[in-house]
């Protein structure tokens, strides 16, 4: 992501500094002065238009869906897993920028207490065509209290794909994948059959709490 944006801003700044060099080219300005002020004033350009991009991409979605295309996560996302036999579900809400792609998520128990909950600690890290992230992990003891270790696990995501008009904007609404545990009383465990689905008009965690508690009542 960082590298389109350098891409681009590097573009636009040459050929602006080519603008300016070919203007003061015509006047008496010595052609060394030229060089220089080119160089400078296409820096400064180059600065200015990292900054711009930056601040309209971390404050507006459309940028953020164009700059990153089908890699687009940011939102809301609840996710059904099945370990042992048995169902288990929980969210996941994940914040993107120009920069980075990070995730905040946790279990839900039918009781709608929490039971475990996950930070990634690692970028999404592409292989072939599915991504990997790794997160750190906590669980509720069985007396109800949070343990004060953290574990890790390691998510494998695969997109599932759409069709959009003129392939615009086909960012993933649903992804597939397996995490496995690392560490704790759920060391090697493998959450297999994982299926994510993005929830677009769900605001805050608490929306989201009740549409997932809502989906657990009604299987």
């Amino acid at each position: 992501m960082r590298n389109k944006l350098i891409a681009l801003s590097t573009t636009i700044s040459l050929t602006f500094g080519l603008l300016i060099f070919s203007l003061i080219q015509d006047t008496k300005i010595p052609t060394c002065l030229n060089g220089v002020i080119t160089i400078l004033t296409s820096s400064a350009f180059y600065q200015l238009l990292i900054n711009i991009f930056y601040f309209i991409g971390n404050h507006v979605d459309f940028v953020l869906k164009i700059f990153w295309g089908k890699v687009y996560l940011k939102g809301f996302w609840s996710y059904k897993y099945i370990v042992d036999n048995e169902n288990k579900y929980g969210a996941w809400i994940i914040e993107q920028s120009i920069d980075e792609i990070t995730i905040k998520g946790f279990g839900l128990s039918p009781d709608g207490t929490r039971r475990s909950d996950v930070q990634s600690i690692s970028p999404l890290i592409k292989r072939v065509q599915d991504y990997e992230i790794v997160n750190t992990r906590r669980d509720v003891n069985e007396d109800g209290t949070w343990t004060d270790t953290f574990f890790y696990s390691k998510t494998s995501l695969h997109f599932i794909s759409r069709k959009t008009f003129l392939g615009l904007f086909n960012y993933p609404l649903e992804m597939e994948g397996t995490t496995i545990v690392f560490g704790g009383a759920l060391s090697g465990k493998s959450h297999t059959r994982l299926r994510f689905r993005k929830h677009i008009k769900v605001k805050n965690e608490r929306e989201l709490e009740k549409e997932i508690l809502q989906s657990m009542n009604e299987e």
